[in-house]
């Protein structure tokens, strides 16, 4: 059901326009009648209004000025103006100004008739265009994590880009992380898994993880964490404002983060009953590196003192 207000100070036009838009059924209108521009402006204060059909010269008060008055509370309300011969540059001044369409009063209803019936199917593709830039939105949200982590991946696997393309890869995908400046890497596993585990249980334990180490760091760093295997996680960990870190910063931040994981260890078996174990970098990684750092580090992992827990 779509609003449409009617306004002229002649009564009988505003009378017999409402009677025979009443019987296009089809249009499916509610109907709004205003003898005078302060009678309009009272039931556009009142009701949100889709169609304005009103003549362009009222005492009181212009088609322009109503028209800025409809804008300033419906700016998508499509306004309608009946004019005269006489009027006309005027009416082409208010189309210049946001009126929807003029029509000469000479016309005739069919003129009438036709204009509202563009303004209703204008107004039914803005609405099929809004809900399909909202549903389009609503699927990017739910998609940009995974875009997200398959740009991460396909870089820890070797796919090395040149900073312009990197940098608008990751504008792509809203990433939380700066393609100019160096990051943190690390892997981290979960040392042991209980038997019964189904995968949907070991994907919220790793949220958890996530939700424990971000509880200790998220006011300094930024961070996204990718699940590469059964029971490892690679995570790359960046400072906030990372482009103006001077060395001894990235040093101070890399104490911090490394003394954190300690007590992120004993959360996590306090809180998950889980084991962890973490691997990190020991200076911020350039992202022409990661490669060959996370290769190095998820060997580590596989061999030596790593295959103790809680290491």
């Amino acid at each position: 059901m779509h609003r449409l207000l009617i306004v002229d100070d002649m009564p009988i036009i505003v009378d017999d326009l409402a009677d025979m838009l009443k019987e296009k059924e089809e249009l499916e209108l509610e109907i709004f009648k205003a003898y005078a521009p302060n009678e309009a402006l009272r039931i556009l204060s009142e009701h949100k209004i889709d169609i304005v059909l009103s003549d362009i010269r009222m005492p009181g008060m212009s088609g322009l000025e109503l028209l800025r008055e409809i804008r300033a509370q419906w700016p998508r309300c499509k306004v309608i103006f009946l004019t005269s011969f006489h009027d006309f540059q005027y009416a082409k001044e208010a189309i210049s100004l946001g009126s929807f369409d003029y029509i000469l009063k000479t016309e005739g209803d069919p003129s009438i008739v036709r204009s509202v019936e563009k303004a209703v199917d204008a107004i039914r593709e803005e609405w099929e265009r809004s809900d399909l830039i909202e549903r389009a939105n609503k699927q990017y949200s739910q998609a940009k994590p995974f875009m997200q982590k398959d740009l991460i991946l396909n870089l820890i696997y070797g796919n090395k880009l040149a900073e312009h393309e990197r940098i608008k890869q990751f504008e792509s995908v809203d990433m939380p992380l700066s393609p100019t400046a160096p990051t943190f890497l690390m892997v981290s596993r979960i040392d042991a898994w209980k038997e019964d585990l189904t995968f949907n249980h070991r994907q919220l334990m790793n949220y958890a993880v996530q939700n424990v180490l971000e509880e200790y760091v998220e006011s300094s760093f930024s961070m996204l964490n990718i699940p590469y295997d059964r029971t490892n996680v690679v995570w790359l960990i960046q400072p906030k404002d990372p482009d103006t870190r001077s060395d001894k910063e990235w040093g101070r931040l890399f104490r911090f983060l490394y003394g954190t994981l300690e007590t992120v260890q004993h959360s996590c078996r306090d809180k998950l009953n889980l084991k962890l174990s973490f691997l990190i970098g020991s200076r911020p990684v350039h992202w022409d590196e990661l490669a060959d750092v996370f290769h190095r580090l998820d060997v580590r992992f596989h061999s030596g003192l790593a295959l103790n827990e809680e290491i």
